[in-house]
C-alpha cells in the first residue's frame, strides 16, 4: 500500500472531504466530520522543561537524567498540549535554542501548521518525535476550538478501557523486587513492564525476582531493546526466549535486530510466548507499506516514532484486522503525553499503554493538572470521558513553580 500522507490528501482527509482510508475494524470509523477551524491562526508558543533525574536502565546504557519538554500552542482563547523528551543526559540544555525549530509556525493558519509538520516528516528535517510533539499540540487545540473529541478527527471509535503497563528499569534483583511491590501498591497488578539486558542468566534472575512478588497472574512484558545478540541461528535466540519464558516470561519486545522473515519464524517457534515488534515498526507511513501478519502476537505502536498520528492510525487499524493486538510505549512520558497517548490507547483498542503517569517521575507535574480525559480505575485499567481535544488542561502558574524553564515564543 503506498503512502497515503501527502501534503495536500492529508489536508483533503482532514477536512472531511474524503474518506480516511482504513481497514473496517472495529474501533475506526470511516467518516469524520468536517473541520470548521483549520484557518486559526498559531498566535503564541510556549515551552516548559520539566526535569527528571531518575536513572533509567536499558541494554544501551543508562538514562542519567531527561530534560522533557512540554509544548503549549494557543490560539483564540484555547491551548493545545504536547511532550517530548527534549534531551537525555544534557543537564545544559538551553530550552530557547532547543526550540527555534518550532518558531515558523507562529502566524500559521493550523492547517499551514499540519501541512508544515508533513513537510517535515517526509523530508527528514524534523525527527519523528519532534513531528508528534506538534501534532499532539494540533490535535489537542483543533479538537478544542471544534469543542470535539480529539479522537474524532482521527476516526477512532474504542472506548474500552485498557490496562496500563507498569515499567521497571532496574539491573538489580533487589531493586526490581521493590519496583515490583510498587506496581502492586499502585493497582498495576495485571500487566508489568521489565527491561532486560541480553544475558538469559541475569535476565532469568530478574524476571524471577519480578513474578515472585507479583505472583502468577501478572502479565511480564521484558523488553532487552534488541539487546540478545550472542546467537548464530534463529533456533539459538527461541531458546534463549524459551528459558526466559520458563522463568516467568509472558511476551518479548525487540529481543534482538531480526529481518521481517525472522520474526515471522521467531514466533511460530517460541509461541505462546508472545513477540513484540517495536523498532521495525518505526515511522508508521513506512511500516505501512512493510509490516505484515504474524511478526508478532502483539505490535508497539511507540510514542514519539510514529511521526504522525494519522499513518498510526492506519498502521493500527491494519494489525487489528490481522487479529493481532495492539501495545502501545512509553517513550519515558510523565506528563500530558501520557493522558494523550492512553487516549490513544483506548481510542485504537489497544490491549495495554505503557505510557503512564510515574511514581517519583510525575509526583511534581500531577498537581498541575488542572483537569484531564483520563483515569485509572481500582483494577490497574486506564478509562477516559471524551472531552474536547485531548482533554488537557495545566495551571499555568502552578506549572511554572515546578519546570526549571519557561520559554515563550
Amino acid at each position: 500500500m503506498k503512502d497515503q500522507y501527502n501534503r495536500r490528501d492529508f489536508m483533503n482527509r482532514l477536512a472531511g472531504l474524503s474518506p480516511i482510508l482504513l481497514y473496517g475494524t472495529t474501533g475506526f470509523s470511516q467518516k469524520p466530520k468536517p473541520i470548521s477551524f483549520g484557518k486559526a491562526v498559531v498566535e503564541k508558543i510556549e515551552l516548559y522543561r520539566y526535569d527528571v533525574n531518575l536513572a533509567r536502565h536499558f541494554s544501551f546504557g543508562v538514562w542519567k537524567n531527561r530534560q522533557v519538554a512540554f509544548i503549549r500552542i494557543i490560539s483564540s482563547g484555547k491551548s493545545g498540549w504536547g511532550e517530548m523528551n527534549a534531551g537525555i543526559n544534557k543537564p545544559g540544555l538551553n530550552l530557547e535554542d532547543w526550540g527555534q525549530f518550532l518558531r515558523p509556525l507562529l502566524g500559521k493558519s493550523i492547517d499551514d501548521a499540519f501541512n508544515m509538520v508533513s513537510s517535515h516528516l517526509h523530508a527528514k528535517t524534523w525527527n519523528w518525535g519532534k513531528c508528534e510533539f506538534v501534532e499532539m499540540a494540533l490535535y489537542d487545540l483543533l479538537g478544542k476550538l471544534e469543542n470535539r473529541p480529539a479522537l474524532d478527527l482521527l476516526g477512532l471509535t474504542g472506548n474500552q478501557a485498557v490496562h496500563g503497563l507498569f515499567p521497571i528499569l532496574e539491573e538489580d534483583p533487589d531493586k526490581v523486587a521493590k519496583a515490583a511491590q510498587k506496581a502492586r501498591d499502585s493497582n498495576y497488578k495485571s500487566h508489568v513492564k521489565l527491561k532486560i539486558f541480553g544475558n538469559s542468566k541475569s535476565d532469568g534472575e530478574l524476571i524471577q525476582t519480578a513474578r515472585e512478588v507479583l505472583g502468577d497472574q501478572t502479565y511480564i512484558v521484558c523488553d532487552p531493546n534488541e539487546g540478545y545478540k550472542n546467537w548464530d541461528t534463529l533456533t539459538d535466540l527461541a531458546q534463549d526466549l524459551k528459558y526466559l519464558g520458563s522463568c516467568g516470561m509472558n511476551g518479548c519486545e525487540d529481543p534482538a535486530k531480526l529481518t521481517l522473515e525472522q520474526w515471522i519464524d521467531l514466533q511460530k517457534m517460541v509461541d505462546p510466548i508472545t513477540i513484540i515488534p517495536d523498532v521495525i515498526l518505526r515511522p508508521a507511513h513506512t511500516a505501512l507499506e512493510m509490516a505484515k501478519p504474524g511478526m508478532g502476537n502483539a505490535y508497539n505502536l511507540h510514542p514519539a516514532t510514529m511521526g504522525n498520528f494519522k499513518s498510526m492510525v492506519q498502521l493500527a487499524s491494519k494489525i487489528k484486522s490481522w487479529g493481532h493486538q495492539l501495545m502501545i510505549g512509553d517513550a519515558s512520558l510523565i506528563g500530558p503525553g501520557c493522558s494523550i497517548w492512553q487516549q490513544l490507547a483506548i481510542g485504537m483498542g489497544a490491549s495495554w499503554v505503557e505510557a503512564i503517569e510515574k511514581p517519583i517521575e510525575s509526583d511534581r507535574y500531577l498537581p498541575c493538572i488542572a483537569s484531564k480525559a483520563t483515569f485509572k480505575d481500582a483494577s490497574g485499567k486506564h478509562q477516559m470521558k471524551r472531552q474536547a481535544g485531548f482533554g488537557v488542561e495545566l495551571d499555568i502558574p502552578t506549572l511554572k513553580e515546578v519546570v526549571s524553564q519557561h520559554h515563550v515564543i
